[in-house]
């Protein structure tokens, strides 16, 4: 339904208008270092959505580190 795409799409936009960019862009980056490496990365996607990232810019971030995932039939 449109009207409750519409009202998703508000609704996100005001939390982006009021959050703390700063604070989103620092936990997405220490996510994507985290990723990097071995380290277990719940407490760095706790920390960005406690910082109200979303979860597209969440996903983006381990998309760009793992790549997408393509589930292959038969194994």
């Amino acid at each position: 339904n449109s009207e409750i795409l519409q009202r998703q799409i508000q609704r996100l936009d005001r939390i982006k208008a009021s959050r703390d960019e700063n604070s989103v862009r620092q936990s997405l980056i220490n996510l994507q270092v985290g990723a990097a490496g071995t380290e277990n990365l719940m407490p760095y996607i706790i920390d960005a959505v406690r910082n109200m990232a979303t979860l597209g810019e969440i996903i983006q971030v381990l998309k760009t580190e793992f790549g997408d995932y393509a589930h292959q039939r038969g194994e």
